[in-house]
């Protein structure tokens, strides 16, 4: 994550060849290409939220438990997905906008983001010293 963040406000991208790789197109509509866009999304994501999911089912140790984390891990797709879907419903004049000030405001979201995930990680490094010290021996 401090890594990352670094990378990020440095301005050094380690994922530009993979921007080079252009998207198979199917031929068959705007709604199989975006289906298939999700499809090859999920793994991406998966080390982000995957660690979220297999905790969130875990912890559940009975019907009520498994409930209340069910609504847990839907209330964290609303957020997760929730963005994408009210640009996805905006004209194309306000969606369009919105993007193209994000991607103006680019280097300065990129930097703030690196800020950010510095400061997480080294809180998260500060939160599991004790732990990180009883495996590596500190």
């Amino acid at each position: 994550m401090i890594l990352m963040g670094l990378l990020l406000l440095l301005d050094v991208n380690p994922f530009t060849p993979f921007m080079l790789l252009s998207a198979p197109t199917t031929g068959t509509g705007l709604h199989t290409r975006a289906f298939l866009y999700g499809l090859l999304f999920a793994p991406m994501i998966m080390p982000c939220a995957g660690s979220l999911v297999v905790s969130v089912f875990s912890l559940s140790l009975g019907v009520a438990g498994f409930v209340e984390q069910l609504l847990f891990f839907f209330i964290f797709g609303l957020g997760f997905g929730l963005p994408l879907l009210v640009l996805s419903i905006l004209p194309d004049a306000w969606s369009g906008g919105i993007l193209r000030g994000v991607t103006r405001h680019s280097r300065l979201i990129s930097r703030l983001s690196g800020l950010a995930l510095i400061g997480f990680g080294i809180w998260n490094l500060l939160a599991s010293w004790a732990l990180l010290s009883l495996y590596v021996g500190l």
